[in-house]
């Protein structure tokens, strides 16, 4: 996949190396493990949305990062398995981030952004997030609200977000806005054919489609 290469100006050192939850010295090959970096590139879950994934890799070794978690509030964890090689304290590594699922979870982020703007147009002002869900293949934002939207408020919705969308694109990288475009009007002709077969949705609207960078 697509990688974004780590950006420090030096290759990050390996501080600690967990193995179900206890320090170890190394890992072997197989080895499932966490990975606690002086520097990293990767973004660690926060907020509902998702840790990034990708690749340590050293001289002889290769760690295949499947989450990235915040430990004790500051320390990135790289969880996931060393597929090739002998991992140390103190190994000199470089970090590729999959920068094809970072800019889905980008995209999905920037999304609840339209959708609480939206919601509260349509709703009012006392509509406030509740919780939220971001990956790569969907997101859900949580909002109260004190009944089920009808069919009209849920056209209204779709609307508002194009709208939002349409000035926020204007500030995004072509490539960028015009996907995100495309998703949201797919979205609004599919969340209207769902509405209309079932009269109205839940006070949690979840919604599938397809930063770090933010979290707020």
């Amino acid at each position: 996949p697509d990688a974004i290469a780590v950006s420090a100006p030096q290759e990050p050192e390996v501080l600690a190396i967990l193995r179900e939850g206890s320090p170890v010295q190394a890992l072997a090959a197989g080895e499932i493990g966490t990975v606690i970096l002086d520097t990293t590139p990767f973004y660690a879950e926060s907020g509902g949305q998702v840790g990034d994934t990708g690749e340590l890799d050293g001289v002889d070794t290769r760690f295949a990062v499947q989450d990235t978690l915040k430990l004790a509030g500051q320390f990135h964890g790289h969880a996931g398995i060393l597929q090739s090689g002998v991992l140390r304290r103190g190994d000199l590594l470089h970090g590729s981030v999959n920068g094809e699922r970072r800019q889905a979870v980008i995209r999905n982020h920037s999304a609840t952004h339209l959708m609480h703007l939206a919601l509260r147009k349509v709703l009012g002002d006392h509509v406030q997030q509740k919780g939220s869900l971001v990956d790569s293949q969907r997101l859900r934002f949580d909002f109260s609200h004190p009944k089920p939207m009808d069919e009209a408020e849920i056209e209204q919705l779709n609307e508002a977000m194009i709208l939002d969308a349409g000035f926020s694109l204007r500030h995004l990288h072509v490539r960028t806005a015009l996907q995100l475009l495309h998703q949201l009007v797919t979205r609004s002709h599919r969340r209207g054919a769902e509405s209309a077969g079932s009269g109205g949705v839940d006070k949690k609207t979840i919604l599938a489609h397809h930063q770090p960078g933010s979290t707020g």
